[in-house]
């Protein structure tokens, strides 16, 4: 519990995000494997709907994976101000 809201703060903020977006990334697939949208597969959390293979989970680790290809927290994140004074540092 205490890990998805540290990393769904750090996601909100911009603080730390590639890390944030890989534990996110593993997290969100523990929930996929947990509970996989296969056909005739029935478990006792009731369903959101008819879903094979894609969920809403698979998309969630799709678009979490963009936070990671994309440098996104050093241009409007808390990393930004970090690396600022990493460089500020170093000139």
């Amino acid at each position: 519990m205490w890990g998805l809201v540290i990393i769904g703060f750090c996601l909100m903020t911009g603080l730390f995000e590639k890390w944030a977006s890989m534990g996110a990334i593993l997290l969100i697939g523990l929930y996929y494997l947990s509970h996989p949208p296969l056909i005739g597969y029935k478990f006792d959390a009731p369903g959101e709907g008819s879903y094979l293979l894609v969920n809403k989970n698979l998309i969630e680790i799709f678009a979490v994976s963009i936070n990671l290809v994309f440098p996104n927290s050093r241009l409007i994140g808390m990393d930004r101000l970090i690396y600022q004074l990493i460089n500020k540092g170093r000139k």
